[in-house]
């Protein structure tokens, strides 16, 4: 599959809100990007955030990955207005907020730009495999196969074991990211 068709896919990746709203360990929010999937919907992704979030979902199923990057970043953005409470309290929405914005600008194909967003997600909660995956596939679709094999690995570490569907397509993605990496080193 082209790269470009791989973006076209991603683009329609969701942000389905897990309503429970919980930031415990146990009741984490799932969300994983699935590769080159047949599915009508290649990509999903759970995330417990905000109305802004889901907002930036249905602009990405509706095939408007620039209305919802600049939705997302300016989420993203009002976490540095925000006087009223402190850099911890708001960090989980930080963090989906930055997460958001990577799937964002992962399907508006800005691959660089989306890596570095997930970057800062992961500053903020580093051992939470989501923004790992989600850089992962940012950096796939910037072909640095590498990069994104490293964090499919890292993302597989620190999901949870338990649950088949997340082990499943963190694994897909790995034998992706291997499969491009050896044709890379083939063709040379």
């Amino acid at each position: 599959m082209q790269i470009n068709s791989l973006c076209r896919g991603i683009t329609g990746l969701g942000l389905v809100m897990a309503l429970s709203g919980l930031w415990a360990a146990d009741r984490q929010a799932q969300t994983g990007t699935h590769l080159e999937s047949r599915a009508a919907r290649p990509v999903s992704l759970q995330i417990n955030e905000s109305s802004v979030v889901h907002e930036v979902q249905r602009l990405l199923d509706a095939g408007d990955s620039e209305a919802a990057v600049a939705l997302a970043r300016r989420h993203v953005d009002s976490f540095e207005r925000t006087q009223h409470i402190s850099f911890e309290e708001s960090m989980p929405a930080r963090y989906f907020a930055l997460n958001a914005l990577c799937v964002a600008l992962t399907g508006h194909k800005q691959p660089d730009a989306a890596a570095d967003a997930c970057t800062e997600a992961i500053a903020l909660v580093p051992n939470r495999w989501t923004a790992i995956n989600n850089r992962g596939t940012a950096r796939y679709i910037a072909r640095r196969y590498g990069e994104a094999l490293s964090d499919y690995r890292r993302a597989l570490r620190l999901a949870p074991a338990d649950n088949e569907g997340i082990v499943a397509t963190l694994e897909h993605n790995i034998a992706l990211a291997v499969a491009r990496q050896q044709a890379v080193q083939d063709e040379r």
